[in-house]
């Protein structure tokens, strides 16, 4: 979610098996409140989970996040929008997409516009969540790996590296499914919200962002 104004090889291989609403409830998962979060993920695919995942045989719970009505990446009220559910997932903030032919750049391949959006929109929620703070995109460094593929599920990471002040670093990725990385990137966000200010300030006409509580949520910064 964008409000403007040394090069890591990285390689993941998770391995996930969703669990069902109703296993993930008798766990005692908490369960999110505030605007729509639709279904986990984009379309059918690899990276579908409900809201909980195992990794490794170990239980991990995931926080849905706030979707803003407008914003062109999550918004649930934009026509044009790519319509995506932010969560928290672990110690990384994750998004699930898969590419359709109306997002191409070049044939069979997503545009790198949309690729740096995907990566901005869950690098954001890392800094908003390591600053407890809303922020804007102050720098936006990608870096073009490999093309991300249309018509196959992708999955977007971001992780906080940094949180000093009124200032977080963070890190995305984007990966196919057997955790190869497409696209990477690096980003500074700086907090726009006093102590005084809450989401509400910034968010006026979108009750669920306005009643969204920042500091109940926590990265552990990589750096």
């Amino acid at each position: 979610m964008c409000l403007n104004s040394s090069h890591t090889e990285v390689k993941l291989e998770p391995t996930f098996a969703p669990l069902s609403q109703d296993a993930m409830a008798e766990r005692g998962a908490p369960v999110a409140k505030g605007p729509p979060v639709g279904p986990w993920g984009n379309r059918s695919g690899h990276f579908e989970n409900s809201p909980g995942v195992r990794e490794q045989g170990k239980l991990m719970t995931t926080q849905p996040l706030p979707r803003y009505r407008n914003c062109f990446v999550c918004g649930y009220e934009n026509p044009i929008g790519l319509h995506v559910h932010p969560h928290v997932e672990g110690n990384a903030v994750v998004i699930r997409f898969t590419p359709r032919q109306e997002h191409c750049g070049f044939r069979g391949a997503l545009h790198g516009g949309i690729s740096a959006s995907l990566l901005d929109e869950a690098m954001f929620w890392a800094a908003a969540i390591g600053l407890h703070r809303t922020v804007v995109t102050a720098e936006l460094q990608v870096r073009y790996k490999k093309p991300v593929p249309i018509d196959v599920p992708i999955r977007v990471e971001a992780h906080l590296l940094q949180a000093k002040r009124r200032t977080a670093r963070t890190r995305g990725l984007i990966l196919d499914e057997n955790g190869t990385v497409l696209v990477e990137a690096e980003g500074r966000y700086l907090s726009v919200q006093t102590e005084k200010e809450s989401l509400a300030d910034f968010f006026p006409d979108d009750e669920g962002m306005q009643n969204f509580d920042l500091s109940r949520l926590t990265l552990e910064p990589e750096l």
